[in-house]
């Protein structure tokens, strides 16, 4: 045995205690720290899955908030590879007639067929009348063929804060049985936020929904199922198949020639824009609401004034009318 490999030996008996410590520490934190990777790992799936099953087969989403369009785009752009579901997607509270539960942020979902066509997994489920998900259900402890009373935010045409605002005619209430409870794997866990708390979810068909908000034909929110398509394809399919109505505008001959109109208040800046340099001899009529009129001793309140310029204005102004 050589002198060195001697050396050796000796030290590992004679430092043997310190030696086993050091093993058994580097033992525990390979423990801790493998659990740890494994653990996260694990977590980070299971997100993945509850984020994808919440979602659906849904590959691309056109959401308009406030803004409404028509729901028949969703037939327009959809052919044997895209298939594509309107939604009139609105926030809300519901609860017990006798309000003793109550859920709030509430997804009130104005649904159809083709909207359980994005489900997870194959579905046939029709909406048949009112249901719930899991999470509102336990919520408010209720079943099939209990009612509930939802209170619906109507979308906006301008701004809550503006003077012209309406006060009174922001919501809608409604009192609706219960048809069924939507599980999470049926596409009762829908929702486009990435988040580890069950969204509360009731789905009301799309019609009766429409009708409530005395928006026929309308919606805000689109899903699209087009796994073979691209972005730019499907903006493609947009630019060809969208219409003035789309974008909440419309067009009406007046005297001095063509006005194009917008039932939002406010005419959005890009359109201006588009306008401005496609027709250059437009010009812009801004309509708002005035506290007062004056005019000596005599006074007039709540009046609309409208101011009718050149396209030389100031960007940042917003008109509702242009007459081109």
């Amino acid at each position: 045995m050589s002198l060195a490999r001697t050396f050796i030996l000796r030290s590992l008996r004679f430092h043997a205690r310190s030696h086993v410590g050091t093993m058994l520490g580097v033992a525990v934190a390979t423990a801790v720290l493998v659990g740890a990777l494994a653990v996260g790992d694990s977590m980070r799936e299971s997100l993945r899955d509850i984020n994808l099953q919440r979602i659906g087969q849904t590959d691309f989403v056109l959401a308009g908030k406030d803004r409404l369009f028509r729901a028949e785009l969703a037939h327009d752009i959809s052919d044997a590879q895209i298939s594509a579901a309107p939604v009139l997607f609105l926030p809300g509270t519901a609860s017990n007639p006798d309000a003793s539960a109550r859920a709030n942020h509430v997804q009130i979902l104005g649904v159809d067929e083709r909207f359980w066509s994005m489900a997870p997994s194959p579905s046939n489920l029709k909406l048949d009348g009112v249901m719930v998900n899991t999470a509102v259900a336990e919520q408010l402890r209720i079943k099939a063929g209990d009612s509930i009373v939802l209170r619906i935010h109507k979308p906006s045409l301008v701004s809550g804060e503006a003077p012209i605002s309406p006060r009174d005619e922001t919501s809608i209430s409604l009192r609706v049985p219960i048809a069924g409870i939507v599980r999470a794997d049926r596409f009762g866990g829908f929702s486009l936020q990435a988040s580890q708390t069950a969204p509360l979810n009731v789905y009301v068909p799309l019609a009766t929904l429409q009708a409530a908000l005395q928006e026929p034909g309308k919606a805000n929110l689109l899903l699209v199922h087009a796994p073979s398509a691209n972005g730019s394809a499907l903006t493609a399919r947009l630019q060809n198949t969208w219409r003035l109505a789309d974008a909440a505008l419309s067009t009406r001959d007046v005297p001095d020639g063509t006005e194009l109109h917008t039932d939002r208040v406010f005419i959005d800046p890009p359109v201006v824009e588009t306008v401005l340099k496609t027709v250059t001899n437009a010009h812009l009529v801004s309509t708002y609401f005035v506290n007062e009129l004056r005019v000596g001793t005599n006074a007039t309140p709540y009046s609309m004034v409208s101011g009718i310029g050149d396209p030389i204005v100031p960007r940042e102004m917003f008109d509702n009318e242009i007459v081109i």
